[in-house]
């Protein structure tokens, strides 16, 4: 089984509805990309890792706490289809 990780990045005092939520494989180099070159993702915020399961767990869970575009700093909704949503993903 492939590991894949829902991660999210944060303030404190942020709800899981702020903020930003993803999926990975490798949770250090996706975060660190994202703080790094994000412009939505500031590069202080926080991070936590809030599952680990297979990819369709994953995709799962980030689609109930991502349903729809724009919330947070997500700008695709959750689950395996949120990166048609006119982005380039890599399989990171």
């Amino acid at each position: 089984m492939n590991k894949s990780y829902v991660y999210w990045i944060f303030y404190e005092g942020f709800s899981q509805d702020e903020g930003y939520v993803g999926v990975t494989r490798y949770p250090d180099r996706r975060i660190a990309h994202h703080l790094k070159n994000n412009p939505k993702v500031p590069s202080d915020a926080q991070h936590k890792i809030l599952f680990e399961g297979t990819r369709d767990e994953c995709f799962e869970l980030e689609y109930k706490l991502r349903p729809r575009p724009q919330m947070g700093w997500n700008n695709a909704p959750g689950g395996s289809q949120g990166y048609k949503e006119g982005f380039k993903h890599s399989e990171e």
